[in-house]
């Protein structure tokens, strides 16, 4: 059962692919365009980051056994998302700080 689940999200099925891109492109215009949380790349980068976050959702924190849909756990899925969109954010402030504003 495992390596099923396993294989579905290294050769992800379209629908599973879709749910990913949905939860990234919503946790992105939230952080970037409600929160105001921007990032060295832009709008694009943080979606990219929160897609990979949400990819790797499931796998890191779990199957949680509800609110599964195409092998995708939409709660880890979320979790990884926002995840990646605060790392993305983070590691621009490093930056910031290091070679100073860029703005």
């Amino acid at each position: 059962m495992e390596a099923e689940v396993a294989n579905k999200l290294v050769y992800l099925p379209f629908l599973s692919w879709l749910w990913l891109t949905i939860i990234a492109v919503v946790i992105s215009v939230v952080w970037y365009f409600v929160l105001k949380v921007r990032s060295a790349g832009g709008f694009w980068v943080q979606l990219i980051a929160a897609w990979i976050g949400a990819w790797l959702g499931t796998p890191v924190l779990g199957n949680w056994g509800f609110l599964t849909v195409n092998y995708i756990c939409i709660i880890p899925a979320i979790l990884g998302s926002v995840a990646g969109v605060m790392l993305c954010a983070g590691y621009d402030k490093v930056l910031k700080a290091a070679f100073g504003k860029t703005e």
